[in-house]
Parts: structure tokens; C-alpha cells; sequence
């Protein structure tokens, strides 16, 4: 029976359910991908048959002009009834990124204008040239944790270089369309990762309870205080034996008020359900902890006689555009081969752990929506927005999935939302600086405890244990939650390696770890009889059938 005729422009029944047109090409991969929602409509038709199965020469040209229209239509077209929600998630987001900045910074031990000029820089460039609208970036955890290496090992001079040259890391990515190996980083892998790297961040907030903190970005001069790229005690638990004095107890009392009434705030203001109330759900609750314990700061602790350290005290915020990497106040070492040397470990680190969280933030994305993401594209516009960070003097960044989540719920996944936090973030840097010096560092150290709480994944604690049970132990109990005990070591493996070593090498061994016990699990389904090898193989309908191979190959996976 002859092969139906496949008709372009009609969608998979999946995406059919929730989507009325489409405005791509699906032979054209190479573009964004995006199928239209339902409140829009193409100015163009698609793409004909005829174009595509090739006809005469002006029947191509037509086609390429045709593809272009699409392509600037699904990224860059915003209906009208679509606008207004557009332009409140870039508010609500562009509200929510600039405390993380400044506290991303802190990890890294940089001024807090670093850190707010870094998402600024990429939530512009990766917003227009990236392959997924509605993606949030900036400056985020998991680069902060890898770019402070050499900020303390090397300095901060050499962090721009270091930056630019994972960029370029990312572009090569895209170009050679490596994503497609991203399916090698399995669930386990991902859930040691965010463990690890929420052990990390909290335990590097402790460091702003230490009385002398240094933001100059000096070369072994840092927020979290390591000396080498491997980390002591696990993580940053260095810092707790490294001998620098704490604060006087009486201030480390009021800064945890300040962290409690940030972390209180955090807790329960998304637990109002009032309907009258639900104009708080609009504003980040990140926010309005952080403006709480600002309040505790100049309402009752400094009328008490005691204050503690603002963010105009360790590194103030003056309202001045972002400059370029030569003029930042340092003096910037020579581009040779000893630079490069001390650059390059970092840089492949942080291209890795961009990428990682890049990608599973897009995949999370797509999935929320409906549509589809250009991965290779957005590898692309990642490494451009590192390389626009790095010649700022930036730290780098990356897709965030908390705000990226608050975007698409708020109404913003098109490329408007993302021009709107960054002109939000703009006009924070600019006309709001003096608020932002006036908040103190606890309330910082409040949120990201808060957001460390919510990246960890808490019930990865029981799912090992149920899967270190005996089997009969779990069937008479009734705990039927367990993953495979491979899931459970891979999962033990990354966020032990993180600790002690980075992120790309613990995601490297959980994937060599995967691997293996793939393969053990695959040889079971191979037994001997005679002088045949036989390979049992699983069908669709759950039945299995010997199919013999040659004796003599060396591959039991061969045809059949």
C-alpha cells in the first residue's frame, strides 16, 4: 500500500489539540520552529507544495522570501490583545532578576554592578538573537559557582576573557549542532547537578557573616573564600575553618531578623489565595522579602543603635551605564598563550554548565507552550550574549528556569517580554540605584537560602531510600516510589564530584556512569546456547523473540 502524501503546514496531532494554524515549514528545521497559538494568524500563507518539492526558479525564490517573512513573523510579529501581557511579565521578571544579580555577584565576590550589567547584556542579546522567545537570562547560580574560580585564583581581570571565550564555546555548539547529545544527560544526572548546586549557593552565603568581605575582585579575594578549584570540606564548607572573624553577635543577630523576615515573606505570600488579594501574585515575592528586611534595617535596627552592611556598603551601585572591559578600573593582561592557559579550564566549565541549564530550561519551556525551541539557534544567541557580557567586564550568565517559568505564566512568551525586563532592568540600574544601595546583604542572603531551598529536590531523599530497601521490605510496606539503584548511585556520584571538584566533571562522570550501566543492563538480554549467540529483543506488544547473529562477530547488536 502506497505512502500518504505528507501535507505541509498540518501539525501532529499532539500539538493539533491546543494549536488552529501554523505559519512554518516543517521540512525547514533550520527555523525557529514556533507554531502559532491560537489568537494568531499568519499575514502569509505557507510555504506550497510545489516550493517544496522543488519546482522552477522563480517558484524557489518566491519560497526563500516566503521562509523569511515566516521566520521574522513567528519571532518577532506580537498580536495586539498579546501585548499588554507581554509588557507585564517583562516588568514582573525584570523586578525578580535584579536582587538575584546582586546576589550572584556576591557569590562571585564582584561589585553588584557587575552582576546587574551581566543580565542586562544577556537578557537583551540572547532575547533577540536566541532560538527560543521567552526564555529569561542573566546572570544566574550556576555560573556564578564556576566563574568565581578565577575570579579567585586569577583575578578579576582575567573573568572577561574567560567569559568570552565560553561564549565562543557556546557558538560552536550551536554551529556543529551538538544538542542532539543532550539526551545523554539523563534525569539523574540533572537531579545531583541541582543538588549540588544548591548546596554550594547556600553554604556561600554564610561567608557574608564574616566581618571583612572583599568585592574588589582581587585575585583570593572573594565572597566564598576558596583558595583552589577543589573545594575543602565539601562545597564552600571551608569557610567555616578558613579563620576569618565573624561579626560581633549582637550584629549577627539583627542580620538573621533581616534574613527571617526575607524568608518568611518568600514562604507565605504565595500562599494567599484571597481573590481580592490576587494583585500580590504580580509582584515577585523575592521582591517584597527584599524590600521587608530593608524595612527591618532602617525601621528598627539602626534606631536601636546597631546597622549592618548595605549593598552601598560592600560595593555601591552608581547608576552608570555599562562600560567596556578596558575601562572597568583594572588592568587587563595580555591575550597570549599564558592567558589562555589559565583561562581555558574555566571556560569550558561554565560553556558546559550554561548550555546544561540553557537547555533544560528550553525543554521545560517547549513543553509549557506547546511549541518548539530551535536548540542549535539558542546555543548560538547563549555564546553571543556571553561574549556581549564578557567585553563589559560581566560575569556571565545563562537561562534561568524560575523566572523563565514566572514569564510564561504571566503571559510572556514572545520576544516583547524579553526586551521589557531588560529595559526594566535598565531602568532599575538607572533612576533606582540609590534604593538598591540602601538594601542591606542579609535580606540577600534570605533570598538566596529561599531559592536554594526550592532548587533543591527534596524528594530525591526518598526515592533513595526506597530504592536501597529490600524488594520484599518495600512490596509489604506499601512504598512503591523507587528508581532504579543505577539512578540512585549516578544521582549520589554528581552531587559528591560537585562538591569536591566542578559541575562539568561530576555531569561527565553521571553520564560515563549511565553508560555503564546501560551497558550492563543490555548484555542481561544476551545468552549462549551452542554455537550461537542469541539476542533477546523487546517488541512493542511486550513479546520477545530470539533472533541468532554470527558466532564470529564481536558485536551481539548486530542486524536482524
Amino acid at each position: 500500500m502506497a505512502e500518504p502524501t505528507p501535507v505541509v503546514g498540518i501539525v501532529p496531532t499532539e500539538v493539533a489539540v491546543t494549536v488552529n494554524d501554523v505559519s512554518y515549514n516543517p521540512a525547514t528545521p533550520n527555523l525557529s520552529n514556533r507554531v502559532l497559538l491560537s489568537d494568531e494568524r499568519s499575514p502569509a500563507a505557507p510555504v506550497n507544495e510545489m516550493t517544496s518539492r522543488g519546482g522552477n526558479d522563480d517558484d524557489k525564490a518566491g519560497g526563500i522570501v516566503q521562509r523569511i517573512k515566516t521566520f521574522f513573523y513567528n519571532d518577532y510579529y506580537v498580536p495586539r490583545d498579546a501585548i499588554r501581557g507581554e509588557i507585564t511579565a517583562g516588568l514582573v521578571v525584570g523586578l525578580a532578576v535584579v536582587p538575584e544579580a546582586i546576589a550572584f555577584a556576591l557569590v562571585v565576590g564582584i561589585k553588584p554592578q557587575w552582576g546587574v550589567d551581566t543580565t542586562l547584556m544577556t537578557t537583551f542579546v540572547v532575547g533577540v538573537f536566541g532560538g527560543r522567545p521567552g526564555l529569561c537570562n542573566g546572570a544566574s547560580g550556576a555560573v556564578a559557582v564556576v566563574i568565581k574560580d578565577i575570579v579567585e585564583n586569577e583575578g578579576v581581570e582575567y573573568m572577561g576573557y574567560t567569559v568570552m571565550l565560553a561564549g565562543l564555546f557556546c557558538i560552536a555548539f550551536g554551529l556543529l549542532r551538538l544538542s542532539r547529545f543532550m539526551i545523554l544527560i539523563s534525569s539523574s544526572v540533572m537531579v545531583g547537578f541541582v543538588n549540588a548546586l544548591a548546596i554550594i549557593i547556600g553554604c556561600a552565603q554564610v561567608k557574608a557573616f564574616k566581618r571583612d568581605i572583599d568585592l574588589s575582585g582581587t585575585k583570593k579575594g572573594s565572597l566564598i573564600g576558596v583558595t583552589s578549584n577543589r573545594r575543602l570540606l565539601g562545597a564552600s564548607y571551608d569557610v567555616f575553618v578558613d579563620g576569618e572573624p565573624w561579626v560581633d553577635p549582637d550584629i549577627a543577630g539583627w542580620m538573621l531578623l533581616e534574613v527571617a523576615a526575607c524568608m518568611i515573606t518568600m514562604t507565605l505570600l504565595p500562599l494567599v489565595k484571597n481573590p481580592k488579594l490576587r494583585f500580590i501574585h504580580w509582584i515577585p515575592s523575592s521582591v517584597v522579602g527584599i524590600l521587608l528586611a530593608t524595612l527591618v534595617e532602617h525601621a528598627i535596627v539602626r534606631p536601636a543603635g546597631f546597622e549592618t552592611r548595605t549593598i552601598g556598603d560592600l560595593g555601591r551601585m552608581t547608576g552608570e551605564l555599562p562600560t567596556s572591559l578596558w575601562n572597568r578600573g583594572y588592568e587587563i593582561p595580555p591575550l597570549n598563550a599564558d592567558t589562555l592557559q589559565k583561562i581555558l579550564p574555566t571556560a569550558g566549565t561554565l560553556a558546559a554548565v550554561a548550555l546544561i541549564e540553557q537547555m533544560m530550561t528550553l525543554t521545560l519551556v517547549d513543553q509549557m507552550t506547546k511549541t518548539k525551541g530551535a536548540a542549535s539557534r539558542e546555543a548560538v544567541g547563549l555564546g553571543l550574549g556571553n561574549i556581549a557580557a564578557g567585553l563589559i567586564g560581566g560575569m556571565g550568565g545563562n537561562a534561568m528556569i524560575g523566572q523563565s517559568v514566572i514569564s510564561i505564566k504571566t503571559g510572556g512568551f514572545r520576544r516583547l517580554s524579553n526586551l521589557m525586563t531588560g529595559v526594566t532592568v535598565l531602568v532599575i540600574t538607572v533612576a533606582a540605584f540609590k534604593l538598591v544601595n540602601l538594601i542591606p546583604a542579609a535580606g540577600f542572603v534570605g533570598m538566596m537560602w529561599m531559592i536554594c531551598y526550592y532548587t533543591f529536590e527534596w524528594n530525591s531523599f526518598r526515592l533513595i531510600f526506597h530504592a536501597i530497601l529490600p524488594q520484599g521490605f518495600r512490596e509489604s510496606s506499601g512504598r512503591h516510589h523507587k528508581i532504579a539503584r543505577a539512578d540512585v548511585a549516578v544521582i549520589i556520584v554528581v552531587t559528591v564530584v560537585t562538591l569536591f571538584q566542578d559541575l562539568a566533571i561530576a555531569v561527565a562522570c553521571g553520564i560515563l556512569l549511565n553508560l555503564a550501566a546501560f551497558a550492563v543492563k543490555s548484555s542481561q538480554g544476551v545468552r549462549l546456547q551452542g554455537k550461537r549467540i542469541y539476542r533477546e529483543r523487546k517488541f512493542a506488544g511486550g513479546s520477545t523473540r530470539s533472533i541468532p547473529e554470527d558466532p564470529t562477530s564481536h558485536s551481539v547488536g548486530g542486524g536482524g
